[in-house]
């Protein structure tokens, strides 16, 4: 698993998991679910999880807001 971080309006942290492929590919990703719209009442950081073609996960896209 690979973990990438990017600072900026947002802090924003992509989970790279076993699946996501070596040379990363544009339109690799085919399907995208919020978690807010999996779990009523959740509270907590945007939360999106990335399937391939073959509906494995392959990421996981943490978003936080600034603190400012």
């Amino acid at each position: 698993m690979r973990l990438r971080m990017h600072e900026g309006e947002d802090t924003v942290a992509y989970l790279e998991l076993r699946d996501y492929p070596l040379i990363p590919t544009p339109g690799v990703s085919k399907r995208t679910v919020n978690v807010h719209e999996l779990i009523e009442n959740y509270d907590g950081p945007s939360l999106f999880i990335d399937f391939d073609a073959d509906g494995k996960a392959i990421g996981i896209e943490v978003l936080y807001p600034s603190q400012d």
